[in-house]
């Protein structure tokens, strides 16, 4: 093995960083928003529904705004002015459904960068755990500090000036914004040194449905990894949207929560560090099952988490579960065998204008050859993922006016989580016995 990539290699240190200050600045709008959500006079059924529409932006951010923007630098800081403007909306709206609405921008930006760290690692063939596990560790960990840095400014301006809870939450949210714009000002010369002469000319792709639903159901480890990637968000699109309001209710300050998340994000970034190059080498069957494993038993207790230093365990314990559970599910998708192309002909239809003969309809048929690639599929289980969360958090918001408890839901979201370790061991043994025959 050569020596760590993110050493070694300017592009993806430049990526490493700008994603960093990135999602820092988000980190501390993240951890505010479901507070300030009820400090407006919004409810929990709020929060939930926001996450709804935070996955309907990564969905456009995925699959339109990322057809539309192909580079991956302009992708970077095209993502990076969606979130600078959610920032400054939530500095000055004051109606909490407004504010939910606005969670769309951060999916639309999230996933634009996304986007970007999968295509890149994808351009690094038998080291693409290694790409996704440092720039992963970008992600988390500027989440992570953000996160830490939000409650403690919070508290102390709650607690030094006389500004109120909604004001200081704006004051913060808007110095994120300027802190973001400020960043990409400075990114944008070294991204251009990147692609300098680089030039690419946009052009539609029509895309079929069909092949990509039939191999779902005839190839059993596409399926299975299909399954896999359902169930876990929609594990967590039932319990996160509202885990911060559950914490606090259990007696820990809005401070301890957020160095609680600092701590357990923090474990998360650096873990990817090293469980990237660890599944390159290893192999990623046994850190699938596990990972899984320990983030769904370590849900389940969330709710018994009534004092900091059992939050602080547990949301180390999940920290490090994800931190291996991210790039292990990627490389799985990236490496599943598929047939890369297939032939096909079908009718085009034909509209022509002509100055002596008006409109002209016509039909043709002709025979094309489509490709299959990786990155492709590993975004389409993604936007299948982000599906599911979205269906979780509609889910949660069902749950809670039929009258369940946060501790309920978040109880169902471990368990989810559980199964769905069950599903990672089937598609373990059957990618084993595969490649062994």
């Amino acid at each position: 093995m050569s020596s760590w990539i993110l050493r070694t290699n300017r592009q993806i240190q430049q990526y490493f960083l700008g994603l960093f200050i990135l999602t820092m600045n988000l980190g501390c709008i993240r951890f505010l928003f479901p507070f300030q959500i009820i400090n407006l006079g919004g409810s929990t059924i709020q929060i939930s529904n926001a996450s709804v529409l935070f996955s309907a932006g990564q969905i456009i951010g995925l699959l339109i705004l990322g057809a539309l923007i192909q580079s991956n630098q302009k992708r970077l800081l095209t993502g990076g002015g969606l979130l600078a403007f959610l920032m400054l909306s939530m500095s000055i709206i004051i109606d909490p459904v407004l504010l939910m609405v606005m969670k769309i921008l951060e999916g639309g930006g999230y996933g634009l960068l996304f986007l970007g760290v999968i295509s890149l690692a994808s351009q690094f063939p038998k080291r693409e755990g290694e790409v996704l596990g440092g720039l992963f560790a970008a992600i988390f960990g500027g989440l992570a500090i953000g996160q830490g840095i939000a409650g403690i400014t919070w508290n102390l301006m709650l607690d030094q000036t006389e500004l109120t809870s909604i004001q200081s939450i704006q004051l913060i949210a808007g110095l994120a914004s300027i802190l973001t714009v400020i960043s990409l000002l400075i990114l944008v010369r070294t991204i251009q040194s990147t692609s300098k002469g680089e030039r690419k000319v946009w052009k539609w792709q029509h895309f079929h449905l069909e092949p990509w639903v039939r191999k779902m159901f005839v190839v059993p480890s596409i399926a299975l990894l299909l399954l896999i990637y359902s169930l876990y968000d929609l594990a967590h699109g039932l319990y996160t949207p509202n885990l911060s309001i559950l914490l606090t209710a259990q007696g820990i300050s809005e401070v301890g929560v957020s160095l609680g998340y600092l701590v357990g994000d923090m474990t998360w970034g650096v873990s990817q560090l090293f469980a990237g190059r660890l599944v390159d080498r290893r192999g990623y069957y046994i850190p699938l099952i596990l990972s899984l494993l320990l983030k769904g038993v370590t849900v389940i207790f969330y709710p018994e988490a009534n004092f900091i230093s059992a939050l602080f365990v547990l949301l180390m314990l999940a920290g490090l579960a994800e931190g291996f559970l991210e790039p292990v599910r990627n490389k799985a998708a990236l490496i599943v065998e598929m047939k890369q192309k297939y032939e096909h002909s079908h009718l085009h239809l034909d509209v022509g204008f002509g100055s002596s003969r008006g409109i002209v309809l016509g039909a043709h048929g002709h025979v094309h050859e489509h490709e299959f690639k990786t990155d492709s599929f590993v975004g389409a289980l993604q936007t299948v993922g982000i599906l599911f969360f979205g269906f979780g958090s509609i889910l949660g918001s069902w749950f809670l006016i039929q009258g369940y408890t946060l501790k309920d839901i978040t109880l169902l979201g471990g368990l989810c989580l559980v199964g769905t370790s069950l599903a990672s061991i089937v598609f373990a043994g059957y990618q084993k016995r595969k490649n062994n025959d």
